[in-house]
């Protein structure tokens, strides 16, 4: 990143990086545990993320993303449901549809 100071520069890199993962990993599913799991065997301290350029990173993303393939779609079970139900100030009917009249 040129004329910013170097540590602006590794911050918005760095920020880049991150929200990156986020997108790629994160909102689309993917188990970030996984991830981590399977960046760390890729080079050394792979879950370090200095330790990858912006387009290692994306190689290494897309890599995953095609051995692991789309992520499962999981619903919430009805314990999961029923932890949910029991939270303080949970309010069931502000979720519901209404119904059509």
């Amino acid at each position: 990143m040129f004329g910013l100071d170097p540590e602006i520069a590794y911050h918005l890199e760095r920020q880049q990086k991150q929200n990156f993962l986020t997108e790629e990993i994160a909102n689309k599913g993917f188990d970030p545990v996984e991830f981590a799991q399977f960046i760390d065997t890729k080079k050394e301290n792979g879950t370090d993320i200095d330790n990858w350029t912006i387009p290692e990173l994306q190689a290494v993303v897309y890599e995953f993303q095609s051995y692991y393939g789309a992520p499962q779609q999981s619903y919430p079970t009805e314990a999961d449901q029923k932890q949910l139900y029991d939270q303080p100030g949970y309010d069931q009917a502000a979720y519901e549809q209404p119904a059509d009249q």
